[in-house]
């Protein structure tokens, strides 16, 4: 999971973490830099298509599941909405499920399920604490 600087400002990250430790599914934190953008925009004015997967040799490899965040951020508009672009900022939270997904021969599986209810459903329900928003700044 990896969020822009509006996101990581919101802690959003960190608390899908706790989300994820309270029942066992554990979250993997990154953070999307300038180069995840950047790999995937044209190389020149004349072409329009962005790069939704690595096309370098093996010796220029780009950061695994950053580059999908990358695309997405940029395909959809997000990129303009960053810190150092607007005043009001949206924050952008990627949580990579190719895992989860299926491919040919495989069932999807719904992984990250589990995790948005813990985080969305279950403290509605009064039967999970997250401590980071009882008390942020310990975290």
């Amino acid at each position: 999971m990896l969020g822009n600087g509006k996101s990581r400002s919101l802690k959003t990250t960190e608390i899908m973490e706790v989300a994820g430790n309270n029942i066992a599914d554990l979250v993997e934190k990154n953070t999307l830099r300038k180069d995840d953008y950047e790999v995937n925009r044209p190389d020149t004015d004349d072409e329009f298509d962005l790069l939704q997967f690595n096309n370098k040799p093996e010796t220029a490899k780009y950061r695994g599941f950053q580059m999908p965040a990358g695309f997405m951020a940029v395909a959809s508009g997000l990129d303009k909405w960053g810190y150092q672009e607007r005043k009001n900022k949206i924050a952008y939270t990627h949580l990579d499920v190719s895992a989860s997904v299926g491919v040919k021969h495989m069932e999807c599986t719904g992984t990250p399920t589990s995790l948005f209810i813990s985080r969305y459903i279950l403290p509605k329900v009064n039967s999970t604490k997250f401590p980071l928003e009882e008390n942020p700044a310990k975290y």
